[in-house]
C-alpha cells in the first residue's frame, strides 16, 4: 500500500476508532452471459489488476420456476446447460489470465444468491462484482431480486453495475477515467482511500472529492423567528466552510501521491440527491464509496446515503465495506441447501486465501 494510505490509516487508529483501511487481496465477479454482467466482468478486472488481486468467476446454475414452485428439470437440458456454461467460464477464464491475473472459475447449483454468498464466505472473498440485473433483463424494480439479496446480505465491499450503464460504457474509452468520491468527514468514509489510490494511479483518473452538506433543519411545530433562521444561515455557513477544508485537507494529501483531484461541496437540498446530482453533472465513470459513515449503524448493511445511491445514481459503484456484517439468518438458511462441487480451473484451485 502506498504511504498516503497508511497515514490515513494511522490517523483512524490514534483517534481510537477501530476502522482499518480496505484491502482488496480476491475478487469474485458473478457471471451469467447477459450484457450487464459483461459490463461488470470488465470493472470488476480493471481493479483486479490495480490492486494485485486474485479473481474467482463463478456461474450459478438455478433449477427452472414456475411461480412458487421447482419445475421438474430435463436431465439432459440441464446437462446441456451446464457444459455451455462451464465453457462460457474457460473463455471468460483465458481472457482474464490474459490481463495478467491469477483466475480460478467454479460451477455451481442451486439459488444464485445464496450460492454467491455462501462462496464468499466460504473462499474469503473481499468484494463481489455483480450487475443490478441477469440474463432475465431489466424489470420495472431498480435491482432483480438475486442482487437485491447479494448486496444486501454480502459480508464484502461490493462493486455493483447499474442495467443502464453497458449502453453508456459502450460509447466511453475503457478504463476508469473519472472516479467520485464522497466523503463525510469520518473515519469509515476514508477506509476507501487504500484502494481508490491504487486504482486512480493503474488508469490515471481523476479523483473528485465529494461532499454534501446537509441542510439544518428546524422543527416545523412553530414558525421560526428571524434570530433562528440566522443562526441556520450561520451553521450552514459554517458546515460549508469546514467541509471545504477537510476535502482540501485529503485532496493535499492525494495529490502528493502524483494524483490529479479536485473537490466539490454542494450544501442545497437533500445530501443524497445532491450526491445522485454530482454523479449525473461530473459524468463519472466509478463512484467510490464506503458502506457506512458518520453514524456507523451496524444494525443496517449501508447507512441512508449509501442505500439511496445504490436505488438512484446511475453508475458503477465500489461500496467499500470497513467491517462484516452479521448474518447469522442467512448463514443459518444457506448450509441447509445443498451445493454443487465446484468446477475449478486456472491459475490456481478454488481454495481460502
Amino acid at each position: 500500500m502506498t504511504a498516503g494510505p497508511h497515514r490515513y490509516a494511522r490517523r483512524v487508529m490514534r483517534n481510537g476508532r477501530q476502522v482499518a483501511p480496505a484491502r482488496i487481496d480476491h475478487l469474485l465477479a458473478c457471471l451469467d452471459g447477459s450484457p450487464v454482467g459483461e459490463a461488470a466482468l470488465r470493472y470488476a478486472l480493471w481493479l483486479a489488476q490495480a490492486c494485485e488481486a486474485r479473481v474467482s468467476l463463478i456461474c450459478v446454475q438455478e433449477p427452472v420456476h414456475h411461480g412458487d414452485r421447482h419445475q421438474p428439470t430435463d436431465p439432459l437440458e440441464w446437462e446441456i446447460e451446464r457444459v455451455e456454461a462451464g465453457e462460457y467460464l474457460a473463455r471468460r477464464r483465458e481472457e482474464a489470465e490474459a490481463l495478467g491475473l491469477r483466475v480460478e472459475t467454479a460451477l455451481l447449483e442451486g439459488v444464485a444468491a445464496e450460492q454467491i454468498l455462501r462462496f464468499a464466505r466460504e473462499q474469503d472473498v473481499d468484494l463481489i462484482a455483480l450487475a443490478s440485473h441477469g440474463e432475465k433483463g431489466i424489470t420495472d424494480w431498480s435491482l432483480s431480486g438475486t442482487a437485491a439479496k447479494v448486496i444486501a446480505r454480502a459480508n464484502s465491499s461490493v462493486l455493483f453495475v447499474p442495467a443502464a450503464w453497458p449502453s453508456k460504457c459502450a460509447r466511453r474509452e475503457p478504463g476508469y477515467r473519472r472516479i467520485l468520491v464522497p466523503l463525510d468527514g469520518s473515519p469509515r468514509a476514508e477506509c476507501v482511500l487504500g484502494p481508490l489510490t491504487k486504482l486512480a494511479k493503474a488508469h490515471e483518473a481523476t479523483l473528485i472529492l465529494a461532499h454534501a452538506v446537509p441542510a439544518p433543519e428546524l422543527t416545523p411545530a412553530a414558525p421560526p423567528t428571524r434570530p433562528e433562521l440566522e443562526l441556520v444561515r450561520q451553521l450552514a455557513g459554517r458546515n460549508q466552510r469546514v467541509a471545504e477544508r477537510y476535502l482540501e485537507r485529503i485532496r493535499a494529501r492525494l495529490a502528493a501521491e502524483g494524483l490529479e483531484v479536485h473537490t466539490l461541496v454542494e450544501h442545497d437540498g437533500d445530501a443524497r440527491e445532491a450526491l445522485c446530482n454530482m454523479v449525473r453533472s461530473q459524468d463519472v465513470d466509478l463512484v467510490v464509496l464506503s458502506a457506512h459513515g458518520t453514524t456507523g449503524d451496524r444494525s443496517s448493511s449501508y447507512g441512508n446515503v449509501t442505500r439511496h445511491l445504490i436505488f438512484h445514481a446511475r453508475a458503477p459503484l465500489l461500496i467499500v465495506r470497513d467491517a462484516p456484517v452479521r448474518d447469522a439468518g442467512l448463514r443459518e438458511t444457506a448450509e441447509k441447501r445443498p451445493v454443487a462441487l465446484p468446477l475449478t480451473g486456472g491459475s490456481s484451485g478454488t481454495g481460502g486465501r
